[in-house]
């Protein structure tokens, strides 16, 4: 989602910078600034959209694997534990972080550029404390995978081969004698 968002922003600089023969008109009329205070503010909205729409999505998913590990494994609690911990970081992304970033960003929509803005040291903070979220997500989720992994390689095989093996013993033949 940052990678789509820095380059919504350059789109929108580069409208300004570039414009099309009847976005220059328009822009002749209200100016190049606004133009771009304009577009950057657009942008500013349909990523606050985008990012409402992922986090709605990854709740979503990722209530569905919960519960998949909860009721349709048999993992360890500790894979169960990461699985609602997973949940818990994007309920708070969504319901805390989001929302504050959204409304401290909304201060400085229409700013000039090197303006001072009252909250940027706490949208700051919370654009840091977003990207600590999302690397704590990306490493509980790379320990699971690696968990889940190495799991089906050591132990899983044995326990299934324990239970088809019965079979072929004699004791749990189904021969009527």
């Amino acid at each position: 989602m940052a990678l789509i968002a820095w380059g919504d922003q350059w789109q929108a600089d580069h409208m300004v910078d570039h414009p099309s023969p009847s976005l220059a008109v328009e822009m002749h009329l209200i100016g190049a600034g606004n133009a771009r205070l304009l577009f950057r503010y657009q942008t500013a909205e349909e990523m606050r959209r985008n990012y409402e729409l992922w986090e709605m999505a990854q709740i979503a998913v990722g209530s569905l694997f919960f519960l998949f590990i909860l009721f349709g494994t048999s993992e360890s609690k500790i894979v169960v534990g990461a699985g609602l911990g997973l949940l818990l970081l994007v309920l708070v992304q969504r319901f805390f972080l989001s929302p504050n970033i959204a409304s401290t960003g909304r201060l400085a929509d229409f700013l000039p550029p090197g303006t001072a803005v009252a909250g940027a040291g706490k949208l700051t903070a919370l654009w840091g404390f977003y990207a600590g979220v999302e690397g704590a997500k990306w490493l509980i989720q790379l320990m699971m995978a690696g968990r889940l992994i190495a799991g089906r390689r050591s132990g899983d095989s044995d326990r299934i081969r324990n239970y088809v093996n019965p079979i072929d013993k004699a004791n749990y033949r189904h021969v009527n004698r």
